[in-house]
């Protein structure tokens, strides 16, 4: 789901009035794309505990039966000038198949002052051990620019917020060689060894989370990259 002008139910302000959702396979072909949501992802939404979106709403959803793979979606406003802050959502709605989500990222692009937040629901009995990390300055590699001082902090939502963990620079951690083994072990393409971006190996209790990642200093913007791995 791509949400927009219902987020100013819960009092947010600025939204893209009119987010069109599209999503592409590795090969960048377009599988889908959905403008309005249809009253057919009602359901699941309810079933998942997804807050409701209003009836005639523009904010945009879709469900997809997907293959094992890579894939992307995009969001864009309706026009050029159709922009504003908006929630992605990807929901799992058959936890029980085969197939899981292994891997997530989001990318945006930060101003001055501004924060990414991407948040994570994990789901068992058991914890789990998860990297994430805070891309910044290796995103030059890619043509990008980046956001170069990039600060990664983990919140635990319960019945208050809880920072757990936070990272300025994945290169001065204590793990920073077994955080480098990890990323290598899970395909994750590799950080300068320059150092800049952020990066956390964690073992978390099942429950909600967040990672914020905003600019250290709180002066510099650029795009960032976040990024959840799920590790064996």
């Amino acid at each position: 789901r791509s949400v927009g002008p219902t987020l100013t139910d819960f009092g947010v302000t600025g939204v893209m009035s009119d987010p069109t959702t599209r999503l592409y396979n590795a090969d960048a072909a377009l599988l889908a794309v959905n403008d309005d949501w249809g009253p057919e992802i009602t359901e699941t939404a309810n079933q998942l505990g997804a807050f409701a979106l209003p009836s005639g709403s523009r904010d945009a959803g879709m469900m997809a039966t997907l293959t094992p793979g890579v894939y992307t979606a995009q969001t864009t406003g309706a026009t050029a000038t159709d922009e504003g802050v908006i929630l992605y959502e990807i929901y799992d709605s058959d936890p029980a198949a085969a197939g899981e989500l292994t891997n997530l990222s989001a990318r945006a692009k930060l101003e001055a002052g501004g924060t990414l937040v991407v948040g994570l629901v994990l789901l068992g009995d058991s914890s789990t051990t998860v990297m994430v990390r805070a891309v910044g300055p290796t995103l030059e590699n890619y043509g990008l620019d980046p956001l170069p001082d990039p600060k990664l902090e983990i919140h635990s939502l319960g019945a208050s917020t809880v920072s757990v963990m936070s990272n300025t620079n994945w290169l001065r951690s204590s793990n920073s060689g077994q955080l480098a083994f990890t990323a290598a072990n899970l395909g994750a393409f590799e950080l300068n060894t320059s150092g800049g971006d952020s990066a956390l190996l964690l073992t978390l209790a099942p429950g909600i989370y967040t990672a914020t990642i905003s600019s250290a200093s709180g002066e510099e913007s650029g795009v960032a990259l976040a990024e959840f791995y799920l590790v064996r």
